[in-house]
């Protein structure tokens, strides 16, 4: 496994990490075994979320890391109704630190290694988080110890070019970002990346296989065609190939 330094966090990650979204209510023994699997290959950095099936992903890879501190975590806190497209903004520090002790919990940790904002989709929703306390919450719990990090990941059905992330990372508020980098989204390559690389923000890619072919509308060549045409249109990727 090769690693990485995690722009100004200075952990060194390995370039494959973990998204523990899935599978810990379905089959919690396969999820179990997928984690040591990618721990013994290497894998020191997992991905998780607060609201991530019911807070299970959490509680069962608190599990899986019994005895594995070396394995640095991400999760995440959500400041709106939903992880949909639209939903509104419902940010609330009290919230967002509650949220934060919980996972502490359900991980069985100490600390968050690194703790993100979830799923940050407009400028709006990020002018508000930033001034009305939870940007100052997520400081506190740095200041205590309780979490090492801070960031913010985006939604990139709702935000295809990357707006949130181009005004946060030269911003130096936070220390890593989440974005989508995959076939049909490649925009962040020539925006995001290189303003993460001039403010030494460490990045984490997110959905590289656009959460399966089957979600993406892979099903036939004629539908991958029509699919590649939206995203073109859309301008999230290159009108001439190579994509």
């Amino acid at each position: 496994m090769l690693y990485r330094r995690l722009g100004r966090t200075e952990l060194e990650v390995s370039e494959l990490a973990y998204g523990a979204a899935r599978g810990a209510s379905q089959d919690p023994h396969g999820f179990i075994a997928t984690v040591h699997a990618c721990i013994d290959a290497g894998i020191n950095f997992i991905d998780s979320a607060a609201g991530y099936d019911g807070g299970n992903s959490e509680r069962t890879l608190g599990e899986a890391l019994a005895g594995q501190d070396d394995v640095l975590v991400e999760t995440k806190y959500c400041p709106y109704e939903s992880y949909r497209v639209g939903a509104a903004y419902v940010g609330d520090p009290a919230e967002l630190v509650a949220s934060a002790e919980e996972s502490l919990r359900r991980l069985r940790r100490d600390h968050l290694d690194v703790f993100l904002a979830h799923g940050m989709r407009t400028l709006e929703s990020l002018d508000r988080f930033m001034s009305d306390g939870c940007y100052e919450a997520m400081l506190g719990l740095r200041e205590q110890g309780k979490v090492r990090f801070i960031g913010i990941s985006e939604l990139s059905e709702g935000d295809g070019t990357h707006e949130v992330l181009k005004q946060a990372v030269p911003s130096g508020a936070f220390d890593v970002v989440m974005l989508t980098i995959n076939l049909m989204l490649q925009t962040a390559e020539e925006t995001v990346i290189p303003l993460c690389g001039a403010h030494d923000v460490g990045t984490v890619v997110m959905m590289p296989l656009n959460q399966s072919s089957g979600r993406s509308g892979l099903t036939s060549l004629p539908a991958a065609l029509e699919l590649v045409r939206h995203y073109i249109a859309a301008g999230q990727l290159p009108d001439e190939p190579p994509y």
